[in-house]
């Protein structure tokens, strides 16, 4: 009886001090934590003269993945020089698609995951953008990785821009309520970034979100608080990302990747019928979508941008208000499989006013080598 009793006071002892342990590395792994809103800077790449504001402002929102491919690190074609690869597959996309302002989601800054490569400021110089804005929303200093690439993460969002950024500010949301403390730290909170960019005399403010995929409650109470900051803002507007929510007019209302749902999210609490994540944006006076319901029910198959190798539904969005509105918008099916999303472009109409008596300067039109037949659509 006693030998039983010493036995459960070590075990006790024991698990007493791996939770203080495991508490410790928590508060660690954390410290110093991300502010939920920070104004942070903004990185210019070299010295050029901003090209003329052009009739339309082309827009493009791409979720990148970490730049890992469709496969992620299943692929396990993680090494340096397979990074650098398809980093640069991504940097081609973004050339041919040949945008004015670009919205990354998925994007490590140095995190040793992916080789310790600065992503956003790889693609941004090769893909030749003058400026651009970081607004990490996930970072820790110790993260676990199956394939042994153990080390910081610095894990977020990024906009690319041929035009003056400033004013740049990022903001982390909220874990899923359901989510259990103990796994909060292997599970990416998600975020918004806004920053503004000077189009000729027309300051433009850019927003960049990616919202949460599984936890519909906490997807909702997020663009509940996107909307209010969307109201916050003055003056022409542009808002893209990753939405993770489909349109309230498909006519299936399902997720096709399951597969994927962490195993604290209740499936049956969905109710992907009365989601209001897309509606919430739609709704704001004066806000249009880059594939408005119409055109989207005409081809749906053509907005669909996940997954990427067999695209079977819509995830990813951009939208114009405040002033701004979409002339048109197209999803480039021609990314194939460089990520898990294909990116969306879309067209904005953002009030350029020319100056009295100054010869009318017409449309930019893109390079002839890299027009795509997509862009006619």
């Amino acid at each position: 009886m006693r030998a039983i009793k010493k036995l459960l006071k070590a075990l006790a002892i024991f698990i007493l001090l791996f939770v203080l342990a495991f508490a410790g590395f928590i508060l660690w792994n954390n410290f110093p934590p991300l502010p939920r809103i920070s104004i942070l800077g903004i990185q210019k790449n070299f010295t050029s003269v901003a090209p003329s504001p052009p009739a339309l402002l082309k827009v493009v929102s791409y979720n990148i993945q970490y730049g890992s491919g469709f496969k992620g690190e299943k692929e396990k074609a993680l090494d340096i020089k397979s990074f650098y690869k398809r980093l640069e597959a991504i940097v081609e996309i973004l050339q041919e698609i040949d945008a004015d302002i670009v919205l990354l989601q998925e994007v490590d800054f140095k995190a040793k995951r992916t080789q310790s490569i600065d992503q956003a400021d790889f693609i941004a110089k090769r893909a030749g953008y003058a400026y651009l804005a970081r607004a990490p929303h996930w970072k820790k200093k110790f993260f676990p990785n199956l394939n042994g690439l153990i080390g910081p993460l610095n894990h977020g969002l990024a906009i690319l821009s041929r035009f003056p950024l400033s004013k740049n500010e990022s903001r982390v949301f909220a874990h899923p309520s359901e989510a259990p403390f103990y796994v909060r730290w292997l599970y990416s909170p998600h975020g918004g970034q806004k920053a503004e960019v000077q189009v000729g005399k027309t300051a433009i403010t850019l927003m960049n979100v990616h919202l949460e995929p599984w936890a519909q409650k906490t997807r909702e109470k997020s663009v509940r608080n996107l909307v209010k900051w969307i109201e916050e803002q003055k003056g022409p507007l542009i808002l893209g990302g990753d939405f993770n929510a489909i349109p309230p007019e498909a006519p299936i209302k399902t997720y096709t990747n399951l597969e994927d749902t962490p195993w604290f999210i209740d499936k049956k609490q969905w109710d992907l019928e009365n989601d209001i994540t897309i509606s919430a944006i739609r709704n704001l006076p004066g806000f249009t979508d880059a594939i408005p319901p119409d055109v989207y029910l005409k081809d749906e198959k053509s907005a669909f941008t996940y997954p990427a190798d067999n695209p079977v539904q819509r995830l990813d969005y951009i939208f114009a208000g405040k002033g701004a509105k979409m002339a048109g918008g197209f999803v480039f099916k021609e990314a194939a499989e460089e990520s898990d999303h294909l990116p969306i472009v879309g067209l904005v109409d953002y009030g350029l006013v020319y100056e009295p008596y100054a010869p009318m300067m017409p449309p930019t039109t893109p390079n002839p080598k890299k027009v795509h037949p997509a862009s006619s659509k």
